[in-house]
């Protein structure tokens, strides 16, 4: 439904866009980057209509959420998501407990349950990318200097290492890029400072987050979840196997074929998986279903997610305008030219060599 974001889109819409519409909102998630996404969104004018934990307890206690409590919002943990409500917009979210399901009246829900690191450059240079399950899916290897498996390459900030619960900061990312230039520029003299962030003692780790909310996600409908949200593939969907519902190709073949079987057939490759579902095939390439995909993966095959290989990624890496390639506007001739280019009623298939 419309009014479902996720904790950093909704944040730079409140800060940096200003363009942020909603008015009440439910988080769902306890670990800094929810309890850091309430206090804008209070400090901006916008209620908080509550903070949902799946877990028993909050994931980042502490005098953060203490000031939440005195200022009024209301946490629910052992609550799982039943649903959104809401004819085309997010009208109300349903949670549930063992004792009781209530109904919050809210306008958005905001995502909050962890983070991951954007790797898709250093992909790219062919650099060494493992899944870390403390931070926070894929990441690239690096060493105290900043330097990745690649002469040249250097990383630095939440690339290392992206978590709801101590994550890099603002310090530790100065440090590694300090570090990172240093190194770039062939310096290596003294001892690196820790560039690396502390894990929290008895803090689960953010796979097994993860795993603990998909798994509260239960019942009829959790088949209905979706997975990849660019091309509409559900849990079900993946689960069996089959291609987007939007295609209507339902294939006789495919039928009786699972996550399950397919693994069985031949290791687990999420390349072939896009294939055959599409999922992580959309306009993001992965970025919001990858580790997703990889954590289903995983238990249909019944092995560790560090054992999944990232999928492979294809440049551009994000969007760009012509004009970043060009410093001019197209002329007025240009623009009269452009349906010829595309319309050229001459052009047929032996034009283009067809059927020769």
């Amino acid at each position: 439904l419309v009014g479902v974001v996720g904790a950093r889109g909704m944040c730079s819409l409140i800060e940096k866009y200003r363009a942020f519409s909603g008015s009440r909102i439910a988080i769902l998630g306890s670990g800094d980057i929810a309890l850091a996404s309430a206090a804008l969104a209070l400090d901006h004018g916008i209620e908080v209509a509550a903070i949902v934990e799946q877990g028993p307890g909050l994931r980042s206690p502490g005098p953060l959420a203490n000031s939440l409590r005195q200022r009024g919002i209301p946490f629910y943990t052992s609550h799982s998501v039943i649903e959104a409500r809401g004819r085309r917009e997010v009208e109300a979210l349903v949670v549930a407990s063992h004792s009781e399901t209530r109904e919050i009246p809210c306008d958005t829900v905001c995502l909050a349950i962890g983070l991951v690191p954007s790797v898709e450059l250093p992909y790219l240079t062919g650099c060494d990318i493992r899944f870390n399950a403390h931070a926070g899916g894929y990441v690239p290897q690096f060493n105290l200097n900043m330097q990745t498996s690649i002469e040249g390459v250097c990383v630095a900030g939440e690339i290392c290492g992206a978590s709801d619960v101590g994550g890099p900061g603002r310090e530790l990312a100065e440090r590694q890029g300090a570090r990172a230039g240093w190194s770039a520029a062939g310096v290596h003299n003294g001892t690196p400072d820790d560039l690396v962030p502390e894990s929290r003692n008895g803090v689960q780790p953010a796979v097994e987050y993860w795993q603990a909310w998909r798994s509260s996600l239960s019942g009829e409908e959790a088949g209905e979840v979706t997975v990849c949200l660019c091309e509409e593939v559900s849990r079900a969907d993946l689960q069996s196997v089959s291609p987007p519902r939007y295609l209507g190709w339902p294939s006789r073949s495919m039928g009786d074929r699972s996550l399950n079987t397919l693994f069985q057939e031949a290791p687990v490759d999420l390349d072939r998986l896009k294939r055959l579902t599409r999922a992580g095939m959309g306009y993001c390439q992965g970025r919001r279903c990858r580790e997703e995909v990889a954590l289903i993966s995983a238990q249909a095959a019944g092995v560790h997610p560090s054992e999944i290989p990232i999928p492979t990624y294809r440049t551009p890496i994000r969007p760009l305008p012509l004009r970043a390639m060009w410093d001019t506007e197209e002329t007025e001739d240009t623009r009269q030219a452009w349906p010829k280019w595309f319309k050229r009623p001459t052009v047929g298939l032996d034009a283009i060599g067809g059927g020769r």
